[in-house]
């Protein structure tokens, strides 16, 4: 049995799913280009220097209010921070890579809910 793959078909039958990824990836460039123009600013250092003086990140590091972060409960956020300052501090660059990352996972996340 032969099978023929029809292109037109294949695509009007996966148009809606083509057309998410090419919004993700065009916003992934869009992310990208904006990231490359920036740079640290504000509480950023604050939080960093706090992860650079955190040994090891407990419930207390992690669950922490208020000072650098005005009252907002970030414990993802101080754990990536708490990484980026073990691993190379104030590097732009490693923190721009992990900014788009973790936004393009989040729109495949949400172009992927069944």
């Amino acid at each position: 049995m032969h099978l023929r793959l029809n292109p037109a078909r294949w695509l009007r039958a996966h148009a809606v799913t083509l057309a998410a990824l090419v919004l993700i990836c065009a916003h992934a460039v869009i992310v990208a280009a904006l990231l490359g123009h920036s740079y640290f600013r504000q509480d950023d250092f604050l939080i960093l220097d706090h992860a650079a003086a955190t040994p090891k990140p407990g419930w207390n590091y992690l669950m922490g209010l208020g000072g650098a972060r005005n009252g907002h409960l970030m414990p993802a956020g101080l754990a990536i921070a708490w990484a980026l300052a073990r691993s190379s501090s104030y590097n732009w660059p490693l923190a721009s890579v992990v900014i788009s990352v973790l936004v393009t996972a989040g729109w495949l996340a949400v172009g992927h809910t069944p």
